[in-house]
């Protein structure tokens, strides 16, 4: 058993590009596990009943992975899980492709780290909570289209160098593996 599982992951060997159809585990993280992604609800105590729900930015990567597919039709996104620090998608390459998976990915990466950069702005322009009349503290009230809207807006309207020290997210590259079948 422990050598089938062996044999199931590759991982792309220096030199080579993966173009052929197959199905790729594509995995982002969250630097320091930050819990930004979404949160952990257990309805009743139950832990069978567990489930995620995503926050807006977790919504807004999720939103910016289903546009893979519009960029490269190629791919297509079977699964993928939402945890409260990182994600896992499994994605099929239907046919083989002109670019490599990991060009596709870095594609994505760039996309997800726009929308990072817009929400640390955002976060840090908006307070962090809001006292009301009854001392409840609420967290800030951002959405997922306020992200890629400001997230579209902040690129076109700053220069590069201003834009690059803005506070990013996603700092690390999507790690990627290959699935034999």
């Amino acid at each position: 058993m422990a050598d089938m599982e062996e044999n199931l992951w590759k991982i792309q060997e220096y030199g080579t590009t993966w173009k052929d159809k197959g199905l790729y585990h594509v995995t982002i993280t969250i630097p320091d596990r930050q819990r930004i992604l979404g949160n952990l609800i257990i309805p009743n105590d139950d832990p069978q009943q567990a489930i995620i729900k995503s926050t807006p930015l977790g919504r807004a990567i999720l939103d910016c992975q289903r546009t893979v597919q519009e960029h490269y039709p190629e791919i297509q996104i079977l699964h993928y899980r939402l945890m409260p620090d990182h994600l896992h998608a499994i994605w099929f390459v239907k046919r083989s492709m002109n670019i490599g998976i990991m060009s596709a990915v870095r594609g994505y990466w760039q996309g997800i780290k726009k929308i990072g950069r817009a929400y640390s702005y955002l976060s840090s322009v908006l307070p962090n909570t809001i006292r009301r009349n009854t001392k409840e503290i609420v967290p800030p009230s951002i959405d997922q289209q306020q992200i890629h809207e400001f997230a579209k807006m902040l690129q076109t309207q700053l220069d590069d160098a201003t834009y690059s020290q803005l506070s990013p997210i996603f700092t690390e590259m999507p790690f990627v593996r290959a699935i034999n079948s």
